[in-house]
Parts: C-alpha cells; structure tokens; sequence
C-alpha cells in the first residue's frame, strides 16, 4: 500500500530532511496520532497547517509512504473504530487519571497506547477539523483536514522538496 503524504516544516529543517532522508519524530504529549511522523494526504492542508505555525521560510515536503495494508489503522474506518475503542477499554480500567487530561492529551494517550499495544501497525490516519469549534456540538460539521502519522522513517520513500 502506497500512501502520498505532505510534511510541512522550516526550509531549514526540510532541506536537513532531504539531506539525510530522515524527519524526527513529534513526541509531544499533544500530538492528534501519538509519537511519530505527521502527513496530511492534501498538499493544501500542509501549507495551511505551516502557514499557521511559521510565519515565514517554511516548506512542504512530499513523501512516499510504503506499508501493508494491515500494518494501517483508519479511524475513519469500522474497523480502526474498534482499535480505537478497545484502547479505550483498556485505557479507562488501567489509566484512571486520562480523565483528567486534556481531548488533545488524551487522544495522544490513545494513540500511543495502539503504537505500544500493536506493534505490526506503522501508520494511523484520521480526520481532524481543521478549525477550531464555535461551540459545542454532538455533531461536527467542521471542515476536517486527513492526517496520517508514520511510526518511522523505515517506511518513508521519495522524499522531496515541494517550495513553500
């Protein structure tokens, strides 16, 4: 299974990037997909997400992501929904202060929790809006950016400047 990715970064870190065909992992206790690597599938949702986090001298870089398909979780998907709630399950018996995280803390936790738990899996994707809510809602009719996270840089082919 192919996937095409968009990274977007400083020029500095980017042409380092493509240099030394390796991106360094996020490892925030804040990041959407756990501890790895950030792609969005659309060149755009790249450079909106740049431009909102530098200013000015930043790139998109493009990415080849190779894996099998049962190496992938979806959480848009039936079945990634069912990893996703099992790791909740197990979350909630095992981690009783996730309850007092934050949504952005507590989604890393899960996802890192699927990274530990299920070692065959390499990439997780889901939707995120793309926006921040005007108010709160049971359904969301935000805009959403598709993101993937890669759990290394093993899997990452054809990395490739694009100018930002």
């Amino acid at each position: 299974m192919l996937l095409t990715g968009y990274h977007g970064t400083t020029k500095a870190k980017g042409l380092d990037i493509v240099e030394m065909k390796y991106f360094h992992k996020s490892n925030s206790s804040k990041e959407w997909l756990g501890a790895g690597i950030y792609f969005y599938f659309e060149y755009k949702d790249a450079m909106n997400w740049v431009k909102e986090h530098y200013t000015d001298d930043f790139v998109v870089l493009h990415g080849i992501v190779d894996v099998k398909k049962e190496q992938v979780i979806d959480f848009d998907s039936n079945e990634g929904i069912c990893y996703y709630r099992s790791a909740i399950s197990i979350l909630k018996k095992e981690y009783e202060h996730l309850i007092a995280g934050t949504a952005q803390e507590n989604q890393c936790a899960i996802a890192n929790f699927i990274w530990n738990e299920w070692s065959e899996i390499k990439v997780l994707i889901a939707s995120f809006a793309s926006v921040p809510s005007e108010f709160r809602m049971l359904k969301d009719a935000r805009e959403k950016r598709r993101e993937f996270c890669v759990r290394s840089n093993d899997f990452i082919k054809n990395v490739q400047l694009i100018e930002g």
